[in-house]
């Protein structure tokens, strides 16, 4: 790379030679608006709360004032945000008629916000055909705001082109390459197509960047200084990010007055610079200051975004990287429409490969640079090499400023290269510390939030790429690279956008004979529960719960109901849930027609709590969430309906079966065998606790009912225990070949403790009270309790 400085720092192409810049642009803007189009309005991240802020300024309202008792204001955090961004937005559609908010963004309360593996409820907004084309309202006015983005975003690719070519002079290659992973970002690409104030922030940052590298290589003047000041306070007047572009614009004044030997010219080009930071922002801290005691707005950001409870050490931000790393290429929507696993590793792999190849790079250039120094020195090494006895008697803060002083005022490509190297470094650096400081303060674990770099990082990964390869294959290798990023890019909107927000058909025909369970329940006579289909029957705790359901729409609606799916143990103890609006969140019942069909998936994940082996009841209903009263049901036959399906569900356990202490190994028709049993009596010596292990030798059709006996030495009934496994939880038909079944039998002994008990156990069909035989007999002898000790003497 440094060979490419030195070749071609003086060579500067026509316009025509940057023809791989124009495909890309011309692609990166059939993308983005393909992104536009494809996405809903209100479903990129935060767009449903940054066009409130453009609507407020649109309608004459002003700007919005935080008020940190109302929680349930549209723009709600996005409300404290510096205003350039919306200002602009606002003056490209005031002149549209948006009418009221709530005439088009009805919020989906059972939104996964935040849940990238959710497999519905993927939509913050119910959406209609009043946002289709041809767009009007408030549809017009987001779709005409995302075109500004848009163009926002196509700057910040022409400006990454620049800014690679500024680095590496003439290597248009590494630009053009540089350029498409910038342009060909699928999360850059999200998020340029939506109304975010990210989007002038990311262009602002990039020209302060660029015009910090070309004026350290060029030696500007004082309107350079003046330009960058102006730009630095636009980009802060958009975002407070945009300060952290102030050590770097510190450090470019710095450099370039170093090499013209005039200290004067920096101290009137930083008072230049904050003269128009003051005219440009000095309204906006003062408002803030006012209404809020913070010249940032920050604490006001987040009174409504919400602090973490505590401040999260490195393993909590550790563990929250993989959701940043993934959140840089790609986590869409509300962060709940992720990618398939091998998405991320393709960009984990680039990414990888990159920093390799960077960490190739410097070992080169340090080996270079001590080669010159055992040699012909060079000039930058000259400024370096002060006398030993010299830097001895130096103290350390005098070595420092005399290495920064020589740094600045050394010359040659190599010194621009480093002084570049240290500002795109610096770059991402104060955007990691500041993005690291404000997801202390509130969860913004994002990687997106990085874009206003994105352009030194794509830099940094596509030179560590090339690093790795011979030099005469780079074109082919950045062509081929460029249109696999281009197919990634362009796969996106229809692999994972478009399925996340499609709308079930409602007109569709029904076949009810073709349904797995037809139950017919109707609620409130409004709906009708058509059938249902349940996956799997048997479960462990962590396993999903897979249930279609199918609804007919009876009588139109006033209010908006949710359904509720629900898997019960116990009668009421909910061990998995899933509640959305019908079709997946995709309709309001409110919208919905008379004879409208709805076919939905609901996907249940079983809590880690629930106990097992055990079985468990499906429960499907409708509930007014404003007040959480379920509607009323009754059955095909008109008796009242609670919402249980006649189904029975399995969760099996997970906890490993305890080694007997008594081993009986005895067969029941060998059908089921009791392995043993360990047993505990209480210290009155009154009650026995036993507990059994069952193992099923066979899948079993029949509910089985257990019967453990206490016999006295006349062979008289004295204690008893009659029940299904597991206190009738676990019935035998849901037994499974091979399956082990913990289970628990209590006795109430008789106060006499002289007798000796004999323990028998056995199974038997309620209904007909046989009895499975064990051998020739009805029964298995346990043994004679002890109750002096408490054990069990086998026979």
């Amino acid at each position: 790379m440094l060979r490419d400085v030195e070749r071609h720092h003086s060579s500067v192409p026509p316009p025509w030679k940057h023809w791989s810049l124009l495909l890309i642009l011309i692609v990166y803007l059939v993308l983005g608006f393909t992104y536009s189009v494809v996405d809903p309005i209100f479903e990129a991240s935060d767009e449903i709360f940054h066009y409130p802020v453009v609507m407020q300024i649109a309608d004459g309202r002003g700007l919005p004032i935080q008020d940190s008792r109302d929680k349930t204001s549209l723009w709600q955090q996005e409300g404290s945000q510096p205003p350039l961004y919306y200002l602009i937005a606002a003056g490209i559609t005031s002149w549209i008629d948006t009418g009221t908010m709530d005439t088009i963004m009805l919020k989906n309360p059972h939104a996964q916000i935040g849940r990238p593996g959710a497999k519905n409820n993927r939509n913050m907004v119910i959406h209609t055909s009043e946002e289709d084309f041809p767009y009007q309202g408030v549809s017009l006015a987001v779709h005409l705001i995302r075109a500004l983005s848009i163009l926002m975003g196509a700057g910040t690719v022409i400006l990454t082109y620049l800014i690679a070519l500024s680095v590496v002079p003439g290597n248009r290659v590494l630009a053009g390459l540089t350029a498409a992973l910038a342009a060909f970002n699928p999360m850059f690409l999200f998020i340029s197509a939506s109304v975010n104030n990210d989007n002038l922030t990311i262009l602002l940052c990039t020209l302060a960047l660029y015009l910090i590298l070309r004026g350290m290589r060029s030696r500007p003047s004082w309107p350079w200084a003046l330009g960058l000041g102006v730009v630095t306070a636009l980009a802060a007047l958009t975002k407070l990010s945009g300060l952290s572009l102030l050590p770097l614009v510190a450090f470019a004044f710095a450099s370039v007055t170093a090499q013209q030997n005039s200290w004067r010219s920096f101290v009137s080009w930083i008072l230049m610079a904050a003269s128009a930071f003051v005219i440009l922002d000095g309204w906006w801290l003062l408002r803030n200051l006012q209404l809020y005691g913070d010249p940032t707005g920050l604490n006001a950001m987040l009174d409504q975004a919400g602090r973490r409870s505590a401040n999260p050490g490195p393993f909590v931000l550790w563990a929250e990287g993989q959701g940043f790393r993934r959140s840089y290429w790609g986590v869409f929507g509300g962060f709940d429409v992720g990618a398939d696993s091998r998405f991320y590793q393709f960009f984990d792999i680039l990414t990888i490969l990159g920093l390799l190849g960077l960490g190739v790079l410097l070992i080169r250039q340090i080996w270079s640079t001590v080669r010159q120094r055992v040699g012909r020195p060079v000039p930058f090494a000259n400024a370096f090499m002060t006398p030993p006895r010299v830097a001895s008697r130096q103290s350390f803060l005098t070595r420092t400023t005399n290495w920064l002083l020589f740094l600045l005022r050394a010359e040659g490509d190599r010194a621009i290269l480093l002084r570049h190297l240290i500002v795109c470094t610096g770059w991402v650096a104060f955007l990691l510390v500041s993005l690291t400081r404000w997801t202390q303060l509130t969860l913004a674990t994002q990687g997106r939030l990085m874009f206003p770099a994105i352009s030194v990082i794509s830099l940094g990964m596509m030179a560590g790429l090339l690093v790795l390869l011979p030099r005469r294959l780079h074109a082919a290798f950045a062509s081929a690279l460029a249109m696999l990023l281009l197919a990634i890019a362009a796969f996106v909107p229809f692999l994972y956008l478009q399925p996340a927000y499609a709308r079930p058909d409602t007109n569709q025909a029904l076949d009810e004979s073709s349904l797995p369970e037809r139950v017919h329940v109707v609620y409130n006579g409004q709906m009708e529960l058509v059938g249902f289909d349940a996956e799997p029957r048997h479960m462990r705790p962590g396993d999903t719960l897979q249930v279609k359901a199918w609804w007919r729409v009876l009588r139109p609606m006033d209010a908006n109901y949710s359904v509720y799916v629900q898997l019960r143990q116990k009668g009421e103890i909910v061990i998995a849930q899933d509640d959305a609006y019908p079709g997946n969140g995709a309709f309001a019942t409110s919208q919905l027609k008379p004879g409208d069909i709805i076919a939905e998936t609901h996907w249940l994940t079983v809590t880690p709590a629930a106990s097992g082996p055990a079985s468990a009841q499906l429960s499907i209903g409708l509930y007014d969430l404003r007040t959480l009263d379920s509607l009323p049901a009754v059955d095909s036959s008109g008796r009242p309906s609670d919402g249980k399906m006649s189904i029975t569900f399995q969760v099996m356990g997970t906890q490993t079966a305890k080694r007997p202490a008594v081993e009986m190994y005895t067969r029941f028709a060998d059908r089921v065998e009791l392995i043993g049993l360990n047993s505990e009596l209480s210290s009155a010596g009154s009650q026995l606790s036993l507990e059994l292990q069952w193992r099923a030798l066979a899948d079993l059709e029949k509910d089985y009912t257990v019967f453990v006996q206490a016999l006295n030495e006349s062979g008289n009934v004295v204690a008893q225990y009659d029940s299904w496994p597991r206190q009738g939880e676990y019935p035998t038909h849901l037994w499974r070949k091979g399956e082990q079944v913990p289970d628990q039998a209590i006795l109430t002994l008789p106060p006499d403790n002289s007798d000796e008990l004999m323990l028998i156990v056995g199974l038997y069909d309620l209904r007909t009270m046989d009895r499975l035989l064990a051998g020739s007999e009805d029964h298995a002898i346990i043994g004679r309790l002890d109750r002096a000790t408490g054990r069990i003497l086998r026979p």
